[in-house]
């Protein structure tokens, strides 16, 4: 009935949760083109505001706004504010210092557009860029507004900045690459952890050598006759 079957049921043993094989953690997917086009061109834009420059009056980014009309405003209410929403030159926002020269990115072919900026060693990499630190830009420029010139911007590239757009596909193709390598290597190493992992099971359940009641063990039988 019923209550025998709720006592079959609790009388099993609980599941064990397989043991998780320590192979390292999986790899991350690397940045796309334009994920790494949106941090150079937002360290590109904070650098004007830096400088108390509107990022509006850049001539790519006033080619790119003309070309995808729309407010592209921080939460404002009413076309009364469509002023409000051009962003202001950052007048009190100080520039942080100098980074050290050894956590600076250095590359040659850095579009000259940002080759002034001092992006982070390892900006393009998922796996090594440091978390940025969140910097303050009341009165300057808000995520919805910057986001809305970049990605105005990367619609143009083709055309606008064809450098730009070849060089982020170049570092995106190469990180994919590094990617791919990693991810096969990290399947492997799980593959040979589970077999590692079946070879051990056997034994495992196979426990101790049985004791017969009474305690006494066992003698081979057989052999050469005393």
């Amino acid at each position: 009935g019923a209550p025998g079957r709720a006592a079959d049921l609790s009388s099993k043993a609980p599941k064990v949760k397989a043991p998780r094989h320590d192979v390292g953690d999986k790899p991350k997917r690397p940045f796309s083109a334009y994920n790494l086009f949106f941090q150079m061109e937002r360290e590109f834009i904070m650098d004007l505001l830096f400088e108390g420059k509107s990022p509006e009056d850049e001539p790519l980014i006033k080619a790119a706004l003309a070309a995808n009309p729309g407010k592209g405003g921080d939460d404002k209410a009413g076309d009364d504010k469509a002023e409000d929403d051009r962003t202001k030159p950052a007048e009190k926002m100080k520039r942080p210092p100098p980074k050290d020269p050894a956590n600076v990115y250095v590359d040659p072919d850095m579009p000259k557009r940002y080759a002034h900026l001092q992006l982070d060693r390892h900006w393009y990499s998922v796996i090594h860029k440091a978390k940025r630190k969140h910097r303050k830009t009341e009165g300057s420029v808000g995520f919805t507004r910057l986001t809305w010139m970049v990605s105005s911007r990367w619609k143009r590239i083709g055309t606008d900045d064809p450098e730009t757009k070849a060089y982020c596909q170049r570092l995106a193709d190469r990180e994919l690459e590094k990617y791919k390598k990693a991810t096969e290597e990290y399947r492997e190493k799980v593959r040979a952890a589970e077999d590692e992992a079946r070879k051990a099971e056997p034994a495992a359940a196979a426990g101790p050598p049985a004791v017969p009641q009474g305690g006494a063990v066992q003698r081979p039988t057989g052999g050469a006759a005393a």
